[in-house]
């Protein structure tokens, strides 16, 4: 029987319990699809508010990554492993048990039961070289974007892309950096 990874790393935030209950909301609702026609090349997988280019270690979606940093985060901040992957497997933006790859299930409806364990054998069999980097950045992104009022609670405010690049033009500013002076045109974000 294989080990079982320590969830909990040091590193990773805590989060208050409805911070994290935002923080969990706000990443499974953008989890990035697959587009729907089968273009050559590079695969790019969109969602409600971003998309992701050249994501190769992807297949159809990025939403195991987002599971793992959800469930992961939720039990460094308190929550039991249970508990945690209920949450996950209740949300209606996560479609758990529709693999079109294989044989269709004989069983009529789906034990309730079932999801959360789904949700527990995505989480330990999640593979990057480094997990935990991605979970802090992706908690860092999420304190970042409430820090300049780009998302209020789960969801990002009215003019959120106006409202980035003005928290980038002030940072940018306060390192010393002229942001007209940088090299190209710049789309402006509205």
């Amino acid at each position: 029987m294989r080990a079982r990874k320590n969830l909990v790393h040091v590193d990773i935030p805590r989060l208050e319990p409805q911070e994290c209950k935002d923080f969990a909301n706000w990443l499974l609702a953008n989890i990035c699809r697959a587009e729907s026609d089968s273009k050559p090349g590079p695969r790019v997988l969109l969602s409600r508010h971003m998309e992701r280019h050249g994501a190769v270690h992807l297949r159809g979606s990025d939403q195991t990554e987002r599971i793992f940093i959800a469930v992961t985060v939720m039990i460094a901040s308190g929550w039991s492993e249970k508990e945690a992957c209920f949450f996950v497997a209740e949300h209606p933006l996560v479609r758990l048990g529709n693999s079109k790859r294989g044989r269709p299930s004989k069983a009529a409806s789906r034990d309730p039961l079932c999801t959360p364990a789904t949700v527990r054998a995505i989480v330990n069999r999640f593979n990057r070289s480094d997990p935990m980097n991605l979970v802090c950045s992706t908690v860092g992104l999420f304190r970042w974007l409430r820090e300049n009022r780009i998302v209020e609670g789960s969801e990002y405010v009215e003019n959120s892309g106006l409202r980035a690049e003005e928290a980038y033009r002030r940072r940018l500013a306060s390192l010393g950096i002229n942001p007209d002076s940088l090299a190209g045109p710049r789309k402006r974000i509205s």
